[in-house]
């Protein structure tokens, strides 16, 4: 889920939750992973904030993008995010990122990830994948909607 204003909880059992004591973003968190053992969140307006325990934040510095972000995919070496627009950024670190290419500038809405394929979709019918060793995309073969204009928000990996 997102969460407006920069806004995190944090439980450690699942019944009680916490609200973090130093989020630093203003704007709507969109998503979350925990990679390299760290939490990583991605928000609006090209934001990416960590944390070690869920509590403390910091700002992860990036100049590559200032739109929205909006769905993140780690399978233990690599994390992708993608964002409107078609961004797609990538890391080993969670620290410094880089730019793939995604052949579309339609905004994409989620990404998912299976250990092999790095998969994400987006508006306007968008849907391609990534092989996750080589980052050769691909387009999606038997991905049938009623309308080749439909909006695809979610996307579960095989």
């Amino acid at each position: 889920g997102s969460a407006s204003s920069g806004t995190v909880i944090y439980s450690n059992n699942y019944l009680n939750w916490t609200l973090a004591s130093s989020v630093l973003a203003t704007t709507e968190l969109n998503d979350v992973v925990f990679f390299n053992n760290q939490y990583f969140a991605i928000g609006n307006a090209g934001v990416i904030v960590s944390s070690p325990n869920g509590n403390n934040w910091v700002y992860v510095p990036q100049t590559l993008t200032t739109v929205n972000l909006n769905s993140i995919a780690c399978n233990g070496a690599l994390c992708m995010l993608v964002g409107n627009s078609g961004i797609v950024l990538k890391t080993s670190t969670g620290w410094s990122w880089t730019t793939q290419a995604s052949g579309t500038t339609l905004d994409l809405m989620a990404m998912a990830s299976n250990g092999n394929f790095f998969q994400f979709v987006g508006k306007g019918n968008v849907s391609s994948y990534y092989d996750a060793i080589t980052l050769t995309r691909r387009a999606m073969t038997n991905v049938t909607t009623s309308s080749p204009t439909n909006n695809l928000l979610a996307i579960i990996p095989e």
